[in-house]
């Protein structure tokens, strides 16, 4: 099981580095800091976030106990030894429109 590249590392090379002979296994918080820090750098980057309609895999790893079978094992150990969510589906990237003013003649020769 690969680290999702695309999902953002939470632990240091070192950690990650003992974690390796995990890959696979189910990855679970160690508290509310670690998962809030997951969350951020992940979840809310995910495509899938939505601020109405919370992630189904992020709520039942909060509702389940890890050793119940209903704990999504799309939270894992990556091969790296980060921890990933292998539903992870990276946002399409936004490009900011620039406004033009209509009153303000093209200096770089576009329409007037």
């Amino acid at each position: 099981m690969k680290h999702n590249a695309a999902t953002v590392g939470i632990y240091t090379d070192d950690l990650a580095g003992n974690l390796i002979a995990r890959a696979g296994q189910k990855w679970e918080p160690s508290n509310g800091t670690e998962g809030d820090l997951f969350i951020s750098r992940n979840c809310l980057n995910c495509a899938k976030w939505h601020p109405e309609k919370m992630c189904q895999i992020m709520l039942m790893t909060m509702a389940v106990d890890i050793t119940d079978e209903e704990y999504p094992s799309e939270w894992c150990y990556g091969e790296d030894g980060q921890p990933t969510c292998t539903a992870f589906r990276e946002k399409a990237s936004r490009q900011k429109i620039a406004h033009r003013c209509k009153q303000t003649k093209d200096m770089f020769g576009g329409d007037e």
